[in-house]
């Protein structure tokens, strides 16, 4: 029996097309595929996204985010998934206000779900790796990456933020979700762990405290 592991995001530049149901014989977009390589590329394994903001908060206690995640959640057993994963961007909030209230409500849940935020954004992960860059944009002999991703803060569109170095790098907002999916699956995982310690290395180890017990279960 295959496991299923529904997704929530950000956008399209990391989910791929919205509440499709991806196989891992599929070309994966970018989310899929890192959370796939972490669990170590099972086969019998469906992932499924959705964009977290479009989930409407739960009733009953606690914030937005909190409540969000409930429903998520939720939204996860009643469609018969066995795993759920949470990833926002931090977006230059502190992490206990984004990341502390989905690992309350995940916990209180006692859910199979692992939850991250990207430091600052999902794009910052996708910069990291020069090979990886080089492969999806095809320019063999030019480094395009930043060594330290999780430093670009500043506003969209000053030039020192995470969307705006993949712009430049990728060519243009429109090549991102296929270019993201091709860094994701080349990008040394090991080496995302080293440059974005924030965001990527914490996803990764509750991913594999979290979800990759249901791999074969």
């Amino acid at each position: 029996m295959s496991l299923r592991i529904l997704i929530f995001g950000d956008g399209e530049n990391e989910l791929g097309k919205i509440e499709t149901e991806y196989a891992p014989s599929d070309d994966l977009p970018a989310l899929p595929r890192l959370i796939h390589r972490v669990l170590g590329e099972p086969a019998q394994t469906t992932y499924t996204t959705k964009k977290f903001k479009k989930i409407k908060a739960a009733h009953g206690r606690g914030g937005k985010w909190a409540k969000k995640t409930k429903r998520a959640i939720e939204d996860a057993r009643k469609g018969g998934y066995q795993g759920t994963v949470i990833l926002i961007d931090r977006d230059r909030k502190s992490s206990a206000e984004r990341l502390g209230p989905l690992t309350d409500a995940r916990d209180a849940m006692l859910a199979c779900c692992a939850v991250g935020n990207a430091v600052e954004t999902f794009d910052a992960w996708m910069i990291a790796d020069g090979k990886a860059v080089r492969e999806a944009t095809g320019k063999a002999t030019q480094s395009q990456s930043h060594p330290k991703p999780e430093k670009l803060n500043k506003d969209e569109g000053t030039g020192n933020h995470p969307k705006d170095w993949a712009t430049r790098i990728f060519g243009g907002t429109s090549s991102l979700t296929p270019a993201y999916a091709v860094v994701a699956l080349h990008a040394d995982i090991d080496l995302l762990k080293r440059t974005c310690p924030k965001g990527f290395a914490p996803f990764a180890k509750d991913i594999e405290k979290r979800i990759a017990p249901l791999v074969g279960s």
